[in-house]
């Protein structure tokens, strides 16, 4: 090992003179050797030019040692010591290397010339393993297999020493060793006279480019290179255009030369052109690649030769032949949209009808196919049909779209004869309507979904109806209208005791019938009661009226004053008060006055004789009379009395002077002149004059309008298609009806209840309601018509229904319902009856009695058919039929209803026994039936799917048998065999069919399935990186377990199963369906597939995992940014996380692309460092700033003082020193003080005694060398000397 600097050897001899003149002789000895090697230092056909190669290297300071033996080398020793870095770095700025040995000769021969040179020490070889600890390699990247190390050497210093030396003297002469890389040594360089340089042939595709392989690693950028044919892409890259040969000559420095050629051969390109298209939308077209090409690709990710596509889109297509040649073409797919349409909905045409579909389109480039091959834009449908339109547009695209039409016999209707009623009765009319039938009725101009209506007056109805296929039917039937008489009997009301009304039910009637027995027009009522008259006019049409009369008694009392009876006398301004002891509701009037409720007292301040009259709730009158005498007394000043309707408000007003104190009510209300009131009742007012005490009082009566009386009277019924007057009384002011009218009386003919609001000639409002019912038409039903087939008797009960109270039949039985409700015929014709329920309301139905023939029937024979067999088979039983019934009895005795009601049955795949009964116009039936019979099919059956594995396909056999009885006629085997049973060796579907002999056939097939050898792939994750586990993925279709493993190289030990454990997990058993694995350490792996179900396949695949971690980079720098001084080197040997894998995997990269680890600095800037392994990349950067450190900062006065502020004093600078001392001279030319140590300061004391020094002006002396004034690798600095003043204070 080399520790230290080495020292500086001069070449003086100091030895005894036998010594030298034996050295003598060798010296010139070795010097006739190393003039032999100049003169055979290069070969005679070598270009180099050795005077320059010599000038460059003594220009740098190198000394010539000699040339090597093989006429290709030359070497030399530097003069100045350097770190192996730099020593590297000048070596190749001069095209050299550091010193590299392959043999003892050369090693022993550097030596001895060095030793004679005069050289002895340790000086740098190139020999390192900076990149991959105990790896060692030669710079110059020569062979390593020749080693000459020193005992115990490599020692490797704790990995800090990387570097090897050379010992030229001592124990250990001409041996290598390990050192630290930045000491100071000297290095020998070798420089190459016989370099090697080679291009190697190859090839590239047309339009493309390619990098001419070289060997040859210039060390230096001042090599030329001379290209035939000449082109400047300094990165070798070329791209001709025909096959070309490439002759390059390259040059060192020195005139070496060497020379070498590349045939670059251009590959044609596999070409071709696929045109643009287009498509109707859902189509598709192939596009072919062609055979014979090594690769396919498509922008659809397909890697065919062929792929059909459909979507309206721009594709790509890339084909590539067997020398890696690609060519892509790109083409663009057009989608036309096609002529989407809908014709209709399925839908059915009646008899005699017709239906025309039009074409949805009109452009004229379009055409049209329909189902019958007409080619015009319309159809015209009069049948049952499957209507088909295909419509083609100018593209060529084509949609086909279309209904099924079914025809429908169109149903018949009589409505029946014309018919007289009264307005507003309910008639109801179905007669001889089918039930299927959807009725829609039009009585002057307004349509109803109902057969029956309220007729208000005359006019035609119009039936129209659609049966269940929308086929329409059609009748009419006039209407007379009569009138409903209209009557009125006045509203409810009241009389007093004693008097009397007339009810008049109106002239013109036919007759009156009151609930009073009376039979006349008018009738005269006084008793309380209900008073109902019914009435019928000349035409039979009723109605009729109801008034309800209320008797009344008087009421009874006597007028008091003040409480008593009789009368009285009164002081002027005073007053008496008037009472009458009678009940609240009554309306009073005094002395004339209008009549208010609750005026039952009054206030007499004159002489009068007073009169009130009291009315009660039922407008009845009785009167009494008082005499008030009048004695003369202040008068007093009031309103008078005042009435408003119950509710409402009033403003009292007196004498408002302010000299009066005002007592409303018995309440001094002192200033309040006014006073809102409300209540029905009498308001006092006493004026106190309050000089004089005088008073004077006053009483206002508030009355209050009763609110007027209205009733509508009690609830009430009346017939379907009747009316009711309702009436609100006379005399009001204003009516308003729940419908909005606004007369006294409203008609009403619906049900409901009606209300009005009344306001009297008060103003005053209220209202009434009544309840009104409305009692149903009676409903007599005889059924619908009978029909009867030809011979069979007739017999027919006919029943109208119970409930009614008069039944006429047009057979002249009449009565009621005990006697007439039924009548039975023996004889065809119509009957009709009329009933009358309690209430007298008619109603009439008619019912038709008749006979008719029986149809006729056909179905046909039977048939057959195959089981299995898709048929339609269609069964007829001939048309125009009003209703047909197909019955399934092939399960007989149990009978299945079909849903068929047409002339035609369609049977369909299966097996069957059909009855069919029809039904005539007359509803007569008949019937036949027919049977469909399914023959039976061979039995097949080849067995399920089978497999096997693609390792045991050589021994696969499969026996496929489609008859094991023998007992069927023929076979047919999708392999073309024709024999009953065939044998299976390869994958594949195999099929049969086979023919029974009645001629049925049946089918079977079977899959065989070949399980193919999987394929695993590990070669893209050999790699771990510390701390990111790599995933190994073997996951196939089909293989279910997968058992991983940790591959052992000892043959005695067990490989490792890894997969996990199953929950829980002291169940011992392993996860075999995981089919990744985590691998977080290096070595062998391997796994097992097994296939998840028969046959069981097995597979095994393993790989190798190495490891790596990922590069950190760590200058080792505290400050990322670092300041030095001018001529400093600053050496960056940047530590990083990765070294411990090898070197070879790493790459390393300074900011001007030197590719080694070591890096010198020695000027200002910007440095960064990449270093590049396998499992990524770091980069890092450093600041490095150059400052001008030779100035010296001296102070020319300090203050000892010990209050810490400028208490010590000394010379500064970022200088480095040779050589420092520092003195201080007192006035007398006595040093006091003095430092050779640039960090020690002076505190003013005696460097002797430690005395403190006196105030005053002292002279210091700074002697120095320093280091950054020194030639370079020479301490010859030259000495300086600084004087000056300082001043101490305290």
């Amino acid at each position: 090992m080399v520790i230290g600097i080495q020292e500086d050897f001069k070449q003086n001899f100091h030895l005894p003179k036998m010594n030298t003149i034996l050295f003598f002789f060798a010296g010139i000895f070795l010097l006739g050797a190393s003039l032999n090697s100049s003169a055979q230092c290069k070969k005679s056909s070598s270009s180099c030019n050795l005077t320059t190669l010599r000038n460059a290297f003594t220009t740098k300071g190198f000394q010539e040692l000699g040339c090597g033996a093989d006429s290709c080398s030359i070497y030399f020793i530097s003069s100045t010591a350097r770190t192996n870095a730099k020593a590297d770095s000048v070596a190749k700025s001069l095209g050299a290397n550091l010193v590299s040995f392959q043999n003892i000769s050369s090693n022993d021969s550097v030596v001895k010339w060095a030793n004679v040179a005069g050289f002895t020490g340790s000086v740098w070889t190139g020999y390192n393993d900076k990149l991959n600890e105990g790896k060692f390699v030669w710079t110059d990247g020569r062979d390593t297999t020749f080693k000459n190390w020193a005992n115990g050497q490599p020692n490797g210093g704790g990995g800090s020493e990387d570097c090897v030396v050379l010992q030229l003297n001592g124990a250990d002469s001409g041996k290598w060793a390990d050192t630290s890389c930045t000491i100071l040594l000297r290095s020998i360089v070798r420089v190459s006279l016989c370099f090697t340089f080679q291009i190697d042939d190859t090839s590239l595709c047309a339009n493309d480019s390619v990098k001419i392989a070289s060997t040859f690693n210039p060390v230096a950028p001042t090599y030329t290179f001379n290209w035939t044919p000449a082109f400047v892409d300094t990165s070798l890259k070329v791209g001709p255009p025909v096959t070309t040969t490439f002759s390059v000559t390259v040059t060192d420095p020195y005139g070496c030369s060497a020379t070498d050629t590349a045939r670059v051969t251009v590959d044609t390109l596999p070409t071709f052109d696929f045109k643009p298209d287009t498509l109707c939308r859902g189509d598709s077209i192939s596009y072919d690649l062609s055979a014979g090409f090594s690769k396919y690709l498509w922008s659809t990710g397909d890697t065919t030769q062929t792929i059909k596509i459909s979507d309206s889109l721009t594709y790509w297509a890339k084909r590539t032949n067997s020398i890696g040649c690609s060519y892509t073409d790109t083409f663009r797919i057009v989608n036309d949209p096609l002529p989407l349409f809908s014709l209709s909905n399925d839908t059915t045409v009646c008899s005699g009808d017709s239906i025309i579909f039009r074409s949805p389109f009109s452009h004229p480039s379009y055409t049209y196919l329909w189902q019958n091959n007409s080619t015009a834009d319309s159809l015209v449908v009069k049948g049952t049909v499957s209507v088909q339109l295909e419509v083609t547009d100018s593209n060529g695209c084509k949609f086909k779209n279309g209904p099924d039409v079914t025809l429908r016999t169109k149903p018949t209707v009589n409505l029946g004869p014309d018919r007289r009623i009264c307005k507003g009765s309910t008639f109801s009319i179905n007669q001889g309507l089918s039930p299927s039938l959807f009725d829609r009725w039009i009585l002057n101009n307004d349509t109803s979904l109902n057969s029956n209506f309220i007729v208000d007056t005359s006019g035609t109805l119009y039936y129209y109806a659609l049966d269940p296929g929308n086929c329409p039917a059609f009748d009419t039937v006039n209407f007379s209208l009569d009138t409903i008489p209209v009557i009125s009997l006045g509203n409810d009301t009241n009389l007093c005791l004693g008097d009397s009304i007339q009810v008049d039910a109106g002239s013109g009637m036919k007759s009156y019938t009151w609930t009073s027995s009376d039979t006349t027009q008018i009738i005269k009522i006084g008793a309380t009661g209900s008073y109902r008259v019914f009435v019928e006019d000349q035409n039979g049409c009723q109605a009729n009226a109801n008034i309800i009369l209320t008797i009344d008694s008087l009421p009874e009392f006597e007028i008091r004053r003040n409480g008593y009876l009789g009368d009285t006398s009164i002081c002027t301004n005073d007053s008496v008060l008037l009472t009458v002891d009678t009940l609240t509701s009554y309306l009073y009037s005094w002395n004339g006055s209008t009549f208010s409720a609750g005026n039952d007292s009054n206030y007499v301040k004159i002489a009068s004789q007073n009169i009130v009259i009291i009315r009660d709730t039922n407008n009845c009158e009785f009167n009494d009379t008082l005499t008030v005498s009048l004695d003369t007394l202040p008068l007093v000043n009031i309103r008078g009395d005042s009435t408003i309707c119950n509710g409402d408000s009033i403003l009292l007003r007196v004498n408002s002077d302010t000299n009066y104190l005002h007592v409303w009510n018995e309440v001094n209300l002192r200033k309040l002149d006014s006073m809102w009131v409300k209540n029905d009742t009498t308001y006092k007012v006493e004026l106190i004059d309050r000089n004089t005490t005088c008073r004077q009082s006053d009483t206002v009566r508030i009355l209050h309008n009763t609110l007027p009386i209205v009733s509508l009277g009690g609830d009430t019924t009346f017939c379907a298609g009747d009316t009711i007057n309702l009436d609100a009384g006379p005399k009001m002011f204003s009516y308003l009806w729940s419908n909005t009218d606004t007369t006294q009386s409203v008609n009403f003919f619906v049900p409901g209840v009606y209300g009005v609001d009344v306001v009297d000639s008060n103003g005053c409002k209220t209202s009434a309601t009544r309840k009104v019912f409305m009692s149903q038409l009676p409903t007599p039903n005889l059924g619908p018509d009978r029909e009867f087939c030809k011979g069979s008797p007739v017999n027919e009960i006919l029943n109208a229904g119970g409930g009614y109270s008069l039944y006429e039949w047009n057979t002249s039985k009449i009565g009621d319902s005990t006697i007439a409700q039924r009548d039975t015929v023996t004889l065809q014709g119509t009957y009709m009856v009329t009933v009358t329920d309690s209430i007298g309301c008619k109603a009439t139905d008619t019912i038709l009695i008749n006979a008719n023939f029986l149809p006729s029937i056909e179905l046909g024979p039977d048939t057959f058919f195959c089981a299995g067999d898709k048929f339609n088979f269609l069964i007829g039983a001939g048309p125009n039929y009003v209703k047909y019934e197909w019955i399934d009895f092939t399960n007989f005795p149990t009978l299945t209803q079909l849903p068929s009601t047409g002339q035609i049955l369609l049977v369909s795949d299966t097996a069957a026994r059909i009855l069919c009964r029809i039904t005539d116009i007359n509803g007569c039936t008949n019937q036949d039936t027919i049977s469909v019979i399914q023959m039976p099919v061979p039995v097949v059956d080849l067995g399920v799917t089978n497999y096997y594995c693609e390792s045991e396909k050589e021994i696969f056999l499969d026996s496929l048998n489609a008859d094991p009885a023998n007992i069927y006629r023929s076979y047919e085997w999708s392999t073309g065999d024709t024999t009953g049973v065939i044998f299976a060796n390869a994958a594949g579907n195999y099929s049969v069919t086979v023919t029974a002999n009645n001629g049925c056939k049946n089918t079977d097939e079977k899959e065989i399935i070949e399980i193919p050898f999987p394929i695993v792939d590990f070669s893209g994750d050999t790699l771990y990186c510390l701390g990111s586990p790599v995933t190994l993925d073997a996951y196939m279709d089909g293989y279910l377990n997968y058992f991983w493993y940790k591959v052992s190289d000892l043959s005695n030990v067990e490989d490792v199963l890894l997969n996990p454990l199953l929950e829980p997990i002291d169940s011992g058993w392993q996860d075999t369906t995981v089919s990744k694995i985590l691998i977080s350490e290096p070595g062998k792996y391997k796994v097992d597939l097994k296939y998840g179900q028969f046959p069981g396949c097995e597979a095994t695949f393993e790989t190798e995992i190495r490891q790596d971690i990922n590069p950190v980079i760590d200058f080792g720098i505290r400050n990322p940014d670092t300041t030095l001084c001018i001529g400093e080197i600053l050496t960056l040997q940047p530590n990083f996380g990765g070294k411990g894998s090898t070197t070879e995997n790493m790459i390393f990269e300074w900011q001007d692309g030197y590719p080694d680890s070591v890096y010198e600095v020695s000027r200002t800037g910007l440095y960064q460092f990449v270093l590049t392994n396998d499992c990524g990349a770091d980069i890092e950067d450093i600041q490095i700033y150059f400052e001008d450190c030779s100035n010296l900062w001296i102070p020319n006065s300090f203050t000892p003082n010990g209050d810490n502020d400028n208490d010590l004093w000394s010379v500064k600078s970022l200088e480095g020193f040779f050589e420092f001392r520092l003195q201080v001279f007192d006035n007398m030319g006595r040093m006091v003080w003095e430092t050779s140590l640039p960090e020690v300061e002076w505190d003013g004391t005696h460097i002797t005694n430690g005395e403190p020094q006196p105030i005053g002006t002292y002279v210091y002396q700074l002697t120095y060398r320093s280091k950054y004034e020194v030639v370079e690798g020479v301490n010859s600095a030259a000495t300086k000397v600084v004087t000056g003043q300082i001043h101490l204070f305290r």
